[in-house]
C-alpha cells in the first residue's frame, strides 16, 4: 500500500510543483528534487500509517442473528 500511495504523492507533488521551479527554488532542479522526494516520502508515510490505524481501530460489522427478533 505504500508503495502505491508513494506513486500517487510523488507525481501530484511535481505536477503541483513543476511551475514553481524558477521562483520558489530559485531555477533549481536540485532542490526542486529534493522537496519533492522529501514530500512524498514523509506524505506516503503518514498516510499509509493514518489508514492502517483506522482499519484497527474500526469497529466491526456485527451481523443480525437470523434467530433474534
Amino acid at each position: 500500500m505504500s508503495i502505491i500511495v508513494n506513486r500517487l504523492v510523488g507525481v501530484i507533488t511535481m505536477v503541483v510543483l513543476q511551475p514553481r521551479v524558477q521562483t520558489t527554488f530559485g531555477g533549481s532542479e536540485l532542490a526542486y528534487q529534493q522537496s519533492v522526494s522529501a514530500i512524498t516520502v514523509w506524505t506516503s508515510g503518514t498516510l499509509t500509517l493514518i489508514v492502517r490505524q483506522w482499519y484497527l481501530d474500526r469497529r466491526p460489522v456485527r451481523k443480525k442473528s437470523a434467530t433474534a427478533r
